[in-house]
């Protein structure tokens, strides 16, 4: 009995400072996060509350203690209990370099885009002022709309290339294929709408020049002239 004294000390005295260890880690990062305000950055102008600083400072957590508690069973020599986590914690210690990988393209290509669009959109808040002269709602803003797709064009292929890091085809595969439609989209949207846009002027100015045409010959008064003036 005396020789497993040492063993249960040491597996006691492994799991309280390692989850001493792990408090500290996952205090350390929230403080960390919070400084760089990640859930200001990652919220933006959305209602919805963003909290991602409490997710990633969990998950360091939970990851750790779990490493803590298989150092401690090993300590014990209870083997073969855990090993489907080990294996499961393995592969998730093997792909974390992709991940954060990815994640630092993502929030990267996140703030490019922000810083991009969101002062485009305020230097071309004049282009507003056309939004009642094109049929739209008064409250519409086309700058609003620019730098939206300006946001759009610059982080879709950032998120392209943060989701190819992250090497998960079962993830990155189906994402990228529909990112990449909606990009090869794109330039049959804008060309749509450049159309409409032109057929629209056109149409505005055609209708007025036959408006007034009509006007001039006299098409107002022709109901009256016919002895019908009720009909039209």
């Amino acid at each position: 009995t005396g020789s497993y004294v040492p063993s249960v000390l040491g597996a006691v005295l492994i799991l309280f400072l390692g989850l001493i260890l792990a408090r500290g880690i996952r205090g350390a990062l929230a403080a960390l996060l919070g400084k760089i305000k990640l859930n200001e950055r990652m919220q933006g102008k959305s209602p919805l509350p963003v909290k991602m600083e409490e997710v990633l400072s969990s998950l360091v957590y939970y990851v750790l203690v779990l490493y803590v508690l298989m150092l401690t069973l090993d300590v014990l020599g209870i083997e073969g209990v855990l090993d489907p986590v080990k294996v499961m914690f393995t592969d998730f210690v093997g792909i974390v370099p992709n991940i954060i990988a990815a994640g630092l393209i993502g929030f990267v290509g996140f703030v490019i885009a922000k810083m991009v669009s969101e002062p485009l959109a305020a230097l071309s808040t004049r282009i507003d002022q056309y939004a009642g002269k094109l049929g739209l709602a008064n409250a519409f803003s086309l700058s609003k709309l620019l730098g939206q797709i300006v946001f759009v064009l610059i982080f879709v292929p950032v998120l392209i290339a943060a989701l190819s890091a992250l090497k998960i085809d079962a993830v990155s595969v189906p994402a990228i294929g529909m990112l990449t439609a909606m990009m090869d989209a794109i330039p049959n949207i804008i060309g749509a709408a450049i159309i409409l846009a032109v057929a629209y002027v056109v149409g505005k100015f055609v209708t007025g020049f036959l408006a007034d045409l009509l006007k001039n010959l006299g098409a107002d008064e022709l109901p009256t002239r016919v002895g019908a003036p009720e009909l039209l």
